[in-house]
């Protein structure tokens, strides 16, 4: 599990933001996901470490890509009023996905290598469909402006509003509150604003520092190293059940913080 979360680290922090930046968020999600499978085939078939947790890493790649880049494409094509609830769907439609796998993995005829196949068919899928989905009209201005033909990219950011709001007049509105935006936002500022500009650096360390606490609950390490852990704990039932328990409160928890939002 370590080798998959550094691998989305690797994937989500160093190659994401130029793919996403340079080629677009529905190209990063193919590749993303084209990753994904090329770990996971080998997951499912190899059984020598090394190339066993080389795959792992390998899958943590693409994991890392689509997590940087899916909640991105979200944000920019949904619409305004219900932004905040289809973001955090994401999260509650990764953990409705671990109920599932926690739910199979108690079951005995449901190997490893099922278990370790479960994730490349979500990635099969969004590589067969993402591009059926419209470009992020934001996306579309910002390459019509470096390519040197903004009519252009404004031309392929009305045709992804219209089909994505149904509405040519609601899409040109839109387009134009999205140009007026772009047009007020200010240059890009150095790394060092981080933490010389006093109201940003209040912002980084309350995001951080909330970051930081929910991981010192430990619920990371239990959702990741669960069974292994209950069992060492010598729980007085299966420790499989014990962690799709686990999943369904956290399943509970995401969905009361979607109400909230």
């Amino acid at each position: 599990s370590s080798l998959v979360q550094f691998g989305a680290f690797f994937g989500a922090v160093i190659l994401a933001p130029p793919i996403t930046g340079r080629l677009g968020r529905r190209e990063a999600m193919f590749i993303g996901c084209f990753i994904t499978i090329l770990g996971v085939v080998p997951m499912c078939l190899f059984i020598q470490q090394q190339l066993f947790e080389s795959a792992r890493f390998i899958a943590g790649i693409g994991v890392g890509i689509v997590t940087y880049a899916l909640p991105m494409f979200i944000a920019e094509v949904s619409p305004a009023q219900i932004r905040g609830m289809l973001g955090s769907a994401f999260q509650l439609l990764m953990v409705f996905g671990m109920i599932i796998a926690a739910l199979l993995n108690t079951q005995t005829w449901f190997n490893y290598r099922l278990s370790f196949s479960l994730p490349g068919y979500p990635a099969l899928i969004m590589c067969l469909g993402i591009f059926c989905f419209p470009v992020s009209p934001r996306f579309a201005l910002i390459k019509g402006i470096r390519q040197g033909n903004p009519e252009k990219g404004a031309k392929r950011a009305l045709d992804a509003l219209i089909k994505l709001r149904g509405s040519k007049k609601a899409a040109e509105a839109e387009l134009l509150e999205l140009k007026q935006s772009m047009e007020n936002e200010e240059e890009e500022a150095p790394w060092s604003t981080l933490f010389r500009d006093p109201s940003i650096f209040k912002r980084i360390l309350i995001a951080s520092g909330l970051q930081w606490m929910q991981q010192f609950t430990g619920i990371n390490a239990l959702l990741s190293y669960g069974p292994s852990m209950l069992k060492e704990a010598h729980l007085q039932m299966d420790a499989e059940v014990a962690q799709f328990i686990i999943n369904c409160f956290n399943l509970v928890g995401t969905a009361m913080m979607m109400a909230v939002i």
